[in-house]
């Protein structure tokens, strides 16, 4: 799913070289990997620095 989906997941993200997704697989024995699923994008929160 990911490999196959990677222009829409690189039209989702802001930049393509730094990002971070949360991805989710509601039932592996009946999709297996093309189940996933985008959940959210982490990007903000991962990078940003701690205070």
């Amino acid at each position: 799913m990911v490999r196959r989906s990677c222009r829409r997941i690189a039209d989702t993200v802001a930049s393509t070289d730094r990002f971070c997704l949360l991805l989710k697989v509601p039932s592996i024995r009946t999709y297996g990997h093309q189940g996933v699923v985008l959940e959210r994008d982490l990007t903000d929160v991962a990078f940003t620095r701690g205070a």
